[in-house]
């Protein structure tokens, strides 16, 4: 691999998958700085384009919304099925875990991505004639009117059964970036349920800056972005906590690999559900994950992944500094643990 990646007739295609394999294999050696030097090449390759301002003026503006009250202040609407469970966070934080877990429950119906509340906030500024680029997510779904939400909701709902092909008591969806549209969430279902996985940020940065993304998480190509988009998720669902009325469930993904039993018992009573040990081996789920961490999802519970970090830590700076410093850090793990 590395005689090859030195051939300067390589294309750059190749070259971007090659270096992110060797980022990776050196990782598994053990090998930290042959490992960041393969990443950084990747994710230069690699880059995509991610709206960093943009996102920065929707946190602010959600701020802003939260402290006059306006979601609660909103017109009641939706469906009232409790089975919707959605799994928000940072990529690479656990989600397909905690999901992998429930899937293996039989009155589970575990959907992975779907990308349907995306869908309904770009039909809901369709709809109402918004320019998203003028107007915010949270004020058009703000907007929208209740009839036309408990429809799409039922659609949805319809789409799921279809699907499953049985009946189910929980569905499930992982799409992390939800975490930012709770707002969009809690009007076409009210009653849905949000399990908030959370794991060390320098953990979850690394993970995302050594994972070549088919598609979407432009912010995993930069050091600092990676952790500018950690503080935008995790101030999003401290606003969300205190603005909705919505059942969180808190996750550690440290607690869970480190008491696998203890955690899986926590979800599924959250969910609603009669306990079975099924879920305490995700591993063998039959659906199929499309997701980074397919491969992830085939192994037993471990912790290989816990503290991965440190061996990186004289490269991270731009991560740390994004963050605002180790005090932030250190408060946010503390949380996660807590």
């Amino acid at each position: 691999m590395v005689a090859l990646y030195a051939n300067p007739a390589l294309d750059l295609a190749r070259r971007e998958f090659l270096a992110y394999g060797l980022a990776k294999v050196f990782d598994d050696l053990g090998v930290p700085y042959k490992a960041v030097t393969y990443a950084i090449e990747a994710n230069r390759l690699g880059a995509r384009p991610f709206d960093m301002s943009h996102e920065a003026a929707a946190v602010d503006k959600l701020s802003a919304l939260a402290a006059e009250n306006a979601f609660r202040h909103a017109r009641r609407s939706g469906h009232p099925s409790r089975a919707p469970l959605f799994i928000v966070g940072m990529p690479r934080s656990g989600t397909t875990l905690v999901e992998s877990i429930l899937s293996r429950h039989t009155d589970v119906f575990a959907q992975g991505e779907t990308g349907n509340l995306a869908a309904v906030e770009a039909d809901g500024f369709v709809r109402l004639g918004l320019n998203p680029q003028v107007v915010g997510r949270h004020q058009m779904a703000l907007a929208l009117q209740p009839d036309w939400l408990t429809a799409r909701a039922e659609a949805l709902l319809q789409r799921a059964r279809a699907t499953a092909g049985r009946t189910f008591g929980v569905i499930t969806d992982k799409l992390l970036e939800n975490a930012v549209r709770l707002g969009q969430l809690k009007r076409p279902f009210p009653n849905a349920r949000v399990i908030h996985v959370r794991r060390h940020p320098l953990d979850t940065g690394i993970s995302n800056f050594f994972q070549r993304f088919s598609s979407g998480q432009g912010y995993s190509n930069r050091l600092d972005w990676i952790e500018r988009r950690s503080r935008q998720v995790a101030d999003s669902m401290a606003i969300w906590k205190r603005a909705l009325d919505l059942q969180i469930l808190d996750v550690s993904y440290e607690k869970l690999v480190a008491d696998p039993e203890s955690e899986a018992r926590r979800l599924v009573a959250f969910a609603s559900l009669e306990w079975t040990d099924a879920c305490l081996e995700p591993q063998h789920t039959q659906r199929s994950v499309l997701t980074a961490s397919q491969w992830q999802a085939r192994q037993p519970i471990n912790r290989r992944s816990v503290d991965r970090w440190r061996r990186y830590e004289p490269w991270i700076g731009p991560m740390v500094e994004a963050m605002g410093g180790f005090e932030w850090i250190d408060q946010e793990v503390a949380s996660v643990l807590g």
